[in-house]
């Protein structure tokens, strides 16, 4: 047993990324992002893939653009939430305030810090990259644990554990901070 501890050990790279990641979130007011996503079930053995855009303000405005295998778009204002498939004429409205989750809201919403959210539970670098693994401080229903990969501090991917089991994963790809959204991105119209 400590000859496995003394092998991790020089692995294990304890530092304040998790500072310095929200000082660098804090700095961002809008963001887009392309991601492909992966969700792993407990009962599937073949993820489900999709692929879209996340837009993001300041706020608590956010947009998420599915556009394979299926378009779907998810819009908030900030204060509404839009759920539609385009183009077969199903749409849902509800207030955000019913969606309220402090660790949705730190991850993708930019409104929380994440250190206000998430402790570090374990951290590792290895070739350029620091994977850094959080849990929420107060219990959320529906993510158990996050883990980021990190390069020079910007999110390249993140894995979600929700507590039945099931993984997200999420790969960004052209990462665009602070860019002027059009007037009408977050807008949910009723």
């Amino acid at each position: 047993m400590m000859f496995l501890l003394i092998l991790i050990l020089p692995l294990l790279v304890w530092s304040d990324t998790l500072s310095n990641l929200s000082k660098k979130l804090e700095k961002v007011r809008t963001i887009r992002v392309d991601f492909i996503q992966r969700v792993q079930y407990p009962w599937s053995a073949r993820p489900e893939i999709s692929k879209g855009i996340i837009y993001a303000q300041k706020g608590g405005k956010f947009r998420i653009e599915y556009t394979s295998p299926q378009r779907l778009l998810i819009v908030s204002n900030g204060k509404d939430i839009l759920i539609e498939y385009p183009g077969k004429n199903i749409r849902y409205i509800d207030n955000i305030q019913n969606n309220r989750s402090s660790v949705v809201e730190a991850i993708f919403l930019l409104s929380k810090p994440l250190e206000d959210v998430f402790k570090p539970v374990l951290e590792s670098s290895r070739n350029g990259k620091v994977m850094l693994t959080l849990v929420p401080k107060v219990k959320d229903s529906t993510i158990e644990r996050v883990t980021l990969e990190l390069e020079d501090l910007d999110i390249r991917k993140m894995w979600i554990e929700a507590p039945d089991g099931t993984r997200v994963e999420l790969e960004f790809i052209n990462i665009k901070e602070n860019f002027t959204p059009s007037p009408n991105l977050f807008t949910v119209w009723k």
